[in-house]
């Protein structure tokens, strides 16, 4: 008998409100050097908050089946959430994993999951591959039935399973096999529109809903998974030769550039850091492996705050965090060669965009503050600098990370901070 509409409903609008917010994460997403080290003992990592999702057999059947697969293909099961140390983003996690493992490893597919569904990324010659045979299979594993049953009611474990099987057949073969299952996906569809059938939601054990219900539902997990899509591919693009912070150049372009200008500014050193980062080797050293970390949690958190719509001082921060960034990365090549590291040279506290400051100034109740020439002058001659300005005030007297720390001015801790999430 078919369930009333009014619970189909609910069951579908948890469903999307899962998918664009998640609730609270029940365990923490564990360190990238943890799973990192596993994955060098062997091809499959579970974590155990999906020990009773991915039990032990299933377990030691992924593994053989990751070991027959054709390429390098490791699998990293952990629950990411939005505000964690990787933001929900399963890029990010494998992106943190691959940076923790030998330079000699570091290519291959790695399997992780959002939800429930898996999400596969692929690496070729240190780079992104976004037309790898794995992308085909975690189609087909996650919304094609088969002969285990149907899609709907395979468990995260059983997913992987048919992933790492279906990698097995040729590419051509696998890609053919993914573009006829879209296609019959979107035959469907129209079939739905003019018949005004019903829809089932959760394989055959699941509700059944109208097509109007049921496609509303697809045009909004394809939003939050276009969104999501977007932003992981963000990074793949190449860069110049690294430098050890931002050359002036950029703040002086990014200081004249009207907001959408600088926003493109700020995405792309943004992008640019991101392939430094995956370029760059694993210190072999701990205070040189510290370094690196402030490095990738600096760029975590820049690209945390690189949203549509991101105001001004959020853009500027995107910059500074990227100076931190590409300073702790030449720190920690210093330390791992036993040299003493160089000094970051301070922004202006004034203004970033400024640039490097040529010199401290007294500020109010005898705080010093590094600043630009220009601001330095202002200061001692008793006139307002030319300061960023957030909304109708000096960013410097709103309640915000940026303004608490001065843009990194008053502490070393800019990078943790927002890293936590403090806004």
């Amino acid at each position: 008998m078919r369930r009333p509409y009014s619970l189909a409903v609910l069951a579908l609008l948890a469903a999307l409100l899962m998918a664009a917010g998640g609730a609270g994460p029940a365990f923490a997403a564990p360190s990238a050097v943890t799973v990192a080290e596993e994955l060098q003992r062997s091809s499959v990592y579970i974590d155990p908050a999906y020990e009773e999702a991915v039990p032990r057999e299933l377990q030691q059947r992924l593994r053989q089946a990751a070991r027959k697969a054709p390429g390098n293909v490791r699998v990293a099961l952990a629950p990411l959430v939005k505000g964690d140390q990787y933001d929900g983003d399963g890029r990010e996690f494998t992106t943190a994993i691959r940076s923790r493992l030998p330079a000699g490893q570091r290519d291959g597919t790695f399997v992780t999951a959002n939800d429930s569904y898996l999400r596969s990324y692929s690496w070729t010659g240190g780079r992104p591959d976004f037309k790898a045979p794995a992308d085909d299979a975690e189609y087909l594993a996650n919304f094609t039935d088969g002969d285990d049953g149907e899609a709907g009611d395979r468990s995260l474990g059983e997913r992987v399973e048919v992933l790492l099987t279906l990698l097995r057949e040729p590419a051509d073969v696998l890609h053919r096999r993914a573009e006829k299952a879209k296609a019959d996906v979107n035959d469907r569809a129209r079939s739905y529109r003019s018949s005004g059938t019903v829809a089932r939601v959760g394989g055959r054990n699941g509700i059944e809903i109208p097509w109007w219900l049921a496609l509303i539902g697809v045009l909004a997990a394809g939003a939050i998974g276009v969104g999501v899509w977007r932003r992981s591919r963000r990074g793949a693009r190449a860069a110049n030769a690294p430098l050890p912070v931002l050359p002036d150049r950029v703040f002086e372009h990014a200081r004249a550039a009207q907001r959408a200008d600088l926003a493109e500014d700020a995405d792309r050193e943004l992008l640019a850091l991101a392939t430094v980062l995956d370029e760059a080797p694993v210190p072999a050293t701990r205070e040189g492996q510290d370094a690196y970390q402030r490095a990738l949690d600096a760029y975590t958190g820049a690209r945390r705050r690189m949203r549509d719509g991101a105001p001004t001082v959020d853009l500027v921060g995107v910059l500074v965090l990227v100076d931190h960034a590409r300073d702790d990365l030449a720190r920690a090549a210093a330390l791992d060669a036993g040299r003493k590291p160089a000094n970051r040279p301070a922004l202006c506290f004034f203004d970033p965009l400024h640039g490097r400051a040529g010199r401290n100034a007294a500020w109010r109740d005898g705080l010093r503050v590094p600043a630009c020439t220009a601001c330095a002058e202002a200061v001692k001659s008793g006139q307002a600098p030319d300061a960023l300005r957030d909304g109708d005030r000096p960013y410097f007297e709103a309640d915000t990370v940026w303004a608490r720390t001065g843009y990194g001015t008053f502490g070393d801790d800019l990078v943790e901070r927002v890293a936590r999430g403090d806004r």
